[in-house]
């Protein structure tokens, strides 16, 4: 790991608002473990940190997320949990988020996944109206906090780099997970040649066969 203050003072800008920073991905991927390991690192270097969750870090949020986990509610409906999402998040970015970048603070948000997303991947609705209203109502606290970059941290959300890209506005940078791992094998292949010639593919699927090949067709390529 690179020294204090080296990385760090030169992608944080000097600034008297604080940055945001949003790490995003599924449960148990180890955006808690990383968030903590950001703090630590900019609080090494000076900075002043604020480490919230989504949903929580308010009275509100931590009432949310206490619904949302208890499994004695049964099966919580998509509209239903998006608005929940909506409501925890209202709070947090206007209650908390906000005042701490005004104040010169910095944040480091461990995000959840934005219900719905998946479902209108899914179903190859990737530019239709009523995802674009979906990702507006989603990305309205981030919209609202001013960030400049964006990482579609889900495996389905590259899908949706148009309709997300259209909400956030050309200002906003959207980096995709899927091509950046792709560069990252590439790379890696690289360091480590396995011989000429083409690879062969293999899918594993724990769930329905048939659903998932065709799912896997339209998203992945013709040659599953």
């Amino acid at each position: 790991m690179a020294p204090a203050g080296g990385w760090v003072g030169s992608l944080w800008p000097m600034t008297t608002r604080g940055c945001f920073v949003v790490l995003d991905g599924p449960d148990g991927g180890g955006k808690t473990t990383q968030a903590l390991r950001l703090v630590r690192r900019l609080q090494a270097a000076g900075r002043d940190v604020l480490h919230v969750r989504d949903p929580g870090s308010t009275v509100v949020g931590e009432r949310i997320r206490d619904v949302l986990l208890d499994p004695a509610l049964g099966e919580v409906v998509p509209m239903c949990e998006m608005l929940l999402y909506q409501a925890a998040r209202a709070q947090l970015a206007r209650g908390t988020i906000g005042p701490a970048l005004d104040a010169g603070r910095d944040v480091v948000l461990t995000c959840a996944a934005c219900p719905g997303f998946v479902e209108f991947v899914e179903r190859g609705e990737t530019e239709s109206d009523q995802v674009h209203v979906l990702a507006e109502r989603l990305l309205r606290p981030v919209l609202d906090a001013g960030v400049d970059t964006l990482l579609l941290g889900c495996t389905h959300y590259p899908y949706l780099a148009r309709t997300i890209g259209d909400v956030m506005g050309r200002d906003v940078v959207l980096v995709s997970s899927a091509d950046e791992t792709a560069f990252e094998v590439r790379a890696l292949l690289g360091e480590r040649p396995l011989g000429a010639g083409r690879g062969r593919h293999r899918w594993v699927s724990s769930g329905d066969v048939a659903h998932f090949a065709e799912l896997g067709r339209r998203l992945l390529g013709p040659e599953l």
